[in-house]
């Protein structure tokens, strides 16, 4: 009898020690292959953001996840802002990658894009939508992987954009209502028309102010010169480029005569605007025979100007020129 009763109670623990689980995938459920894509393969992730003095900044890693290296000179990175109805508020950051070189598979290349804050406001929900090759420059295997998003709402109280009321100037009715009985009192008669309300001004919008911050020439073999240069937005607002471009103008300027080695290049940005903080890069070429007009040997300052055509409203057009010390022939 007692060897039944051990019996019973070790029939439970050995039936439930037998009990399997079935870890198969269903079926139906795709295979994920590890390892590269063959071929090019650009893609991209958003790291983070960071707000300060009204713009908002968006780190990012742009990777090449193929087999093949990548030259990036004709990549482009745009940036737009969404609603959360998946509506377009504007372009947010562009730039072309012209300066950063080839990318090897596996490696990656970092960088920041900005945007103003702008008809963002507090408590809503906006998405920076990133995407790498822009223009679709590069062949790539995969072209579904190009677009990275982050979600994130504004600091700015929509409220405070709206202009209170001064007191003694409510608008009120001359007709007092209580109950059934109608108390009018009438105004006081006037000696001519009555004179428009007068309207406050509109607030003062931030405006940009774009300078440039570096800048080299760099003689090359066949005696022509490559200027290369780097623009700023440091303003507080955007600026608005129409389709004229950025406008730029380099010389050798002196003091009696003619200014010589003249350029007029025009920087084909593909945003239309340029947030605050955005950075800009461009180059271009002055040829050898310009170039011949110099004294060889001699140093010379080659002054370049940003927004020469001054059709952008900046906040002070008193800092666009930058120079840059040359000796010919060097």
């Amino acid at each position: 009898m007692r060897q039944f009763l051990f019996l019973l109670l070790a029939l439970p623990f050995a039936g439930f020690a037998q009990i399997k689980t079935n870890t198969r995938p269903p079926a139906g459920t795709p295979i994920k292959m590890t390892g590269p894509v063959q071929g090019k393969d650009l893609t991209v992730v958003i790291n983070g953001m960071e707000f300060k003095n009204g713009v908002f900044r968006f780190s990012y890693s742009v990777m090449n996840v193929g087999t093949e290296p990548v030259d990036l000179k004709e990549v482009v990175m745009q940036g737009n802002l969404i609603d959360n109805t998946g509506k377009l508020i504007r372009a947010a950051g562009a730039i072309t990658l012209m300066y950063e070189g080839v990318l090897n598979p596996g490696n990656e290349y970092k960088g920041i894009l900005g945007c103003s804050e702008d008809n963002v406001y507090k408590n809503w929900n906006y998405t920076y939508r990133l995407k790498v090759d822009e223009a679709n420059k590069v062949p790539e295997t995969n072209e579904n992987n190009n677009i990275a998003e982050y979600t994130f709402t504004g600091f700015k109280d929509m409220m405070a954009e709206v202009k209170p009321v001064t007191p003694g100037g409510e608008k009120t009715n001359p007709m007092n209502l209580k109950g059934t009985r109608v108390d009018y009192k009438a105004p006081p008669p006037t000696s001519g028309p009555t004179p428009p309300a007068q309207q406050a001004p509109p607030p003062a919008q931030p405006k940009p102010d774009l300078v440039i911050t570096a800048a080299s020439m760099v003689r090359k073999p066949d005696g022509s010169y490559e200027v290369s240069f780097t623009i700023k937005n440091i303003g507080a607002g955007a600026a608005t480029i129409s389709s004229n471009g950025i406008r730029m103008f380099g010389r050798v300027r002196e003091e009696i005569g003619p200014e010589r080695m003249a350029s007029y290049p025009t920087v084909a940005y593909t945003g239309k605007t340029i947030p605050p903080g955005e950075i800009v890069r461009g180059s271009y070429i002055v040829a050898a025979n310009a170039a011949n007009s110099l004294t060889y040997g001699q140093a010379y300052q080659y002054y370049l100007t940003v927004d020469s055509i001054k059709d952008i409203d900046e906040g002070n057009e008193a800092n666009n020129d930058f120079r840059i010390n040359i000796r010919a022939g060097y």
